[in-house]
């Protein structure tokens, strides 16, 4: 039921004997119930896509272990440069709003650079960037704007299918950090799908990737016209970025690797 942390109270887990793991998501809601319901069942190890695994294994008393997230191989596929359509991309929530979710409001800054908007919703391309191809598909961060952008046609829900295909199709995608600094899918998705990430500078990114795998910008925005028209422009300076970066998901980040690794901390610890 919604609102129920834990939907299944008859299996008493604090009472059983098997070894239990736990798979922390979404920690930027209810971080306090949910540490303190993993510390009271008796977990025997958690995992979070959190970097700040330490705090998780202090205030449960069960170690966690930092997985990070990943891709699925047979949904994100790659295109070559002359096959990009789109310059620059973009889907999602403008800026999540939850108690405690703490993101940064980079997205609705970069929307505003680039087109001329009604509040949160854009209605029109800024001329200075007239020569881009520009794809942007975002989620007002009131219900009432959002109404108002699905009727006039400036966000609809994308299928699964479709998103894959408009990652492909861009050159480039705009990525930022998702609540509490998390590192979200989308950049490992772009990334196997041979599209540059365009991200704002984070020790968070820079800690799960290489600083050659992507292009990062400054949080005053100074620099990010320059870096997206280069960008779109450079085929070399593109493909070398994102074959780097294509290698480096595809070896080791798919959801296949997660579960190995997840499996593999399960086997040394029984």
């Amino acid at each position: 039921p919604a609102g129920v942390l834990d939907p299944y109270p008859d299996l008493r887990l604090d009472k059983c004997p098997v070894k239990k793991a736990i798979i922390l998501n979404k920690e930027y809601t209810r971080l306090e119930e949910k540490l303190k319901w993993i510390r009271d069942k008796g977990f025997d190890c958690g995992f979070s896509h959190h970097h700040n695994v330490n705090f998780y294994s202090e205030k449960t008393n069960t170690q966690f272990f930092f997985i990070p997230f990943a891709y699925d191989e047979n949904k994100f596929s790659p295109k070559e440069f002359d096959d990009k359509s789109i310059d620059l991309s973009f889907s999602g929530i403008l800026q999540n709003k939850t108690e405690m979710s703490d993101q940064s409001d980079t997205r609705v800054r970069v929307m505003k650079e680039l087109f001329y908007c009604i509040g949160d919703v854009p209605v029109k391309k800024r001329k200075k960037y007239a020569g881009l191809n520009v794809r942007w598909n975002s989620i007002p961060r009131s219900r009432f704007q959002e109404n108002i952008a699905r009727r006039i046609g400036f966000y609809r829900y994308m299928s699964h299918s479709e998103y894959a295909e408009m990652q492909s199709k861009s050159k480039m995608y705009l990525n930022t950090l998702s609540p509490a600094n998390l590192v979200s899918p989308r950049f490992y998705e772009n990334m196997a799908s041979k599209t540059l990430v365009i991200c704002e500078y984070s020790q968070y990114v820079s800690k799960v990737f290489p600083s050659n795998c992507y292009v990062a910008f400054d949080g005053s925005m100074a620099d990010f016209k320059e870096k997206i028209f280069y960008y779109s422009k450079r085929k070399l300076e593109w493909d070398c970025i994102t074959r780097r970066a294509y290698d480096f998901v595809s070896q080791k980040h798919t959801w296949c690797n997660r579960a190995h690794e997840i499996i593999n901390i399960l086997t040394d610890k029984s």
